[in-house]
């Protein structure tokens, strides 16, 4: 039995330099060292390549080409991989320090590592918001996302073996029709009540609220009961929204005036 097993860590990048300096200081900062770094760049014109070069050491693999989406340069990272684990973190995400070394000792205790699914906290800063992993989340999958924080899964290579990695199709929604397809497959999620992960915003399926709905939709189970909670899912990013609003607003003091 492995103890020390290897730890595949992918980021997708596109003209992001700065971000994906940050995730790569986050990853080398790991006290867990046995780790595979891949990074998958779409083809970005801003220096990214650069930044790789320069890490060459922190890097084992990475490839600068166009892609056909981020569901694509997902799957160019997942297909590189040669750990038992792998991990997605995103350009600009960062893990806490001791992330993938909460993940082993969760993994060296999984009677059926073939399965080891794993989800965390991720705290949002731009919200000023920690959003946890959803325990209940089986109940919810078969009509909406749970909440099952993406860059903080860690996922056992064998379960992209046998479910296949993410949809080509799909723009915003490819981890929500991945989770439905590990779960009709009996893959159980863990979910630990502990920040792993740190990120900005919330990136680009807040932006394209509509466009990731709308495919959410079209995969649900129950679009009826979609249809109903697509109003408090944009009221919760309204709230958030407005919480953001408040925080930037600086008001003018008596002296100043």
């Amino acid at each position: 039995m492995n103890n020390q097993p290897l730890v595949s860590i992918i980021t997708v990048v596109l003209n992001d330099r700065h971000g994906l300096e940050q995730t790569l200081r986050s990853v080398q900062s790991q006290t867990y060292r046995h780790i595979e770094y891949i990074v998958v760049d779409g083809g970005s014109t801003d220096g990214t390549q650069e930044v790789l070069r320069m890490h060459g050491d922190s890097v084992q693999r990475w490839i600068s080409e166009p892609d056909k989406g981020i569901g694509d340069a997902f799957n160019k990272g997942i297909a590189m991989a040669t750990g038992e684990i792998v991990g997605i973190l995103n350009a600009g995400d960062r893990y806490q320090f001791d992330t993938v070394e909460t993940i082993i000792h969760e993994y060296l205790k999984c009677t059926d590592r073939s399965s080891f699914f794993c989800s965390g906290n991720m705290r949002v800063n731009e919200w000023d918001v920690v959003l946890k992993a959803d325990p209940g989340y089986a109940r919810k999958i078969p009509f909406m996302m749970p909440l099952i924080n993406h860059p903080t899964c860690f996922v056992a290579a064998d379960i992209y073996r046998r479910v296949g990695g993410f949809a080509l199709n799909i723009a915003i929604a490819m981890d929500y029709e991945f989770l439905k397809r590990c779960h009709k497959s009996g893959i159980s999620i863990q979910c630990l009540d502990k920040i792993l992960v740190e990120i900005d915003s919330y990136g680009i399926s807040d932006r394209r609220f509509w466009t990731g709905y709308r495919e959410l939709l079209k995969y649900s189970d129950n679009k009826l009961f979609t249809l109903l909670i697509g109003p408090l899912m944009l009221y919760n990013r309204l709230r958030l929204a407005e919480k953001k609003r408040r925080r930037q607003t600086v008001p003018t003091s008596k002296a100043a005036r």
